[in-house]
């Protein structure tokens, strides 16, 4: 289902993924615009976009991100204090006296502490971005640095622990480097994919009756099914026709080969569909 304002919690509101939901959502991996063409629609007939939010992805990104963190922390980076009263340097601003802190006695309103929050969330375990969230919010909002890093602690935003359970690695393919993005070796000995005439295509077939090599079925020739089908174990879907009377509307029969190719390719989903229980 489409992701909506209404259905968020309140705890929600406080993600990091909250933070960044309208990017999230709308914002094309593409064109990079929001709300554009690229895209689909769902069973709901929703437009759904090609965006962070197809797959998990920002959630994804966040972990990456924060891992990437802690190796930099490993690493000690060095990163440089910024030229606005940077907060590496002052801290808070509690050191600089009453006077300094009367000077940035301004307001924050709701949409600077949503831009911080959204830097925050995206910016602090940046593996690339080499400065912080700080400091590129102080120049955005033409703040002291300080200042807004007072205002970051005070909203105590913390950004979610890493529960997921670590996933397996990926072997690496001898015949394909998957960092230059090239074929080695012996690879056309690995792989089919490259020759039309051996690599199957997954395409339903259409035509009268069981699928049996006499007729040349594709089914058939590319997975045969040793066991007899007949017309009970055939889908009958009505086909119709533009231009065509009633009568002259065909049946085509579907073996569940035709349906189910990738599954009955296993063989205990073969059986499992022989025996009329997938």
């Amino acid at each position: 289902s489409k992701k909506t304002a209404k259905t968020a919690t309140q705890d929600d509101a406080k993600s990091p993924e909250a933070f960044l939901e309208t990017y999230a959502i709308m914002g094309c991996l593409i064109c990079y615009s929001n709300s554009c063409e690229h895209g689909d629609y769902g069973e709901n007939n929703e437009k759904r976009n090609f965006s962070l939010d197809c797959n998990g992805q920002l959630e994804q990104l966040l972990t990456k991100s924060r891992d990437a963190h802690e190796k930099n922390d490993a690493d000690q980076t060095v990163i440089e204090p910024c030229s606005r009263e940077c907060f590496i340097l002052h801290g808070d601003g509690s050191s600089l006296g009453q006077a300094m802190a009367a000077r940035e006695a301004r307001s924050w309103s709701a949409s600077n502490e949503a831009l911080l929050k959204s830097l925050f969330s995206s910016i602090e375990c940046s593996g690339r971005v080499r400065s912080k969230p700080q400091c590129m919010a102080a120049e955005i909002l033409n703040r002291a640095c300080w200042d807004v890093h007072r205002q970051l602690k005070k909203l105590d935003i913390q950004l979610p622990e890493d529960t997921s359970p670590e996933l397996p690695r990926v072997k690496n393919l001898a015949w394909y480097d998957r960092h230059k993005k090239v074929l080695l070796g012996d690879w056309q000995e690995h792989t089919d994919t490259h020759d039309h005439r051996l690599r199957y295509v997954n395409d339903p077939c259409h035509h009268d009756g069981p699928c049996t090599a006499a007729n040349g079925c594709n089914c058939v020739k590319h997975d045969p099914v040793p066991v007899e089908v007949g017309n009970n174990d055939m889908i009958k879907i009505k086909v119709k026709h533009h231009g065509r009377s009633k009568k002259e509307q065909r049946t085509f029969h579907f073996m569940p080969i035709c349906i189910k190719t990738e599954r009955l390719r296993v063989p205990k989903y073969r059986e499992a569909c022989q025996e009329g229980t997938a």
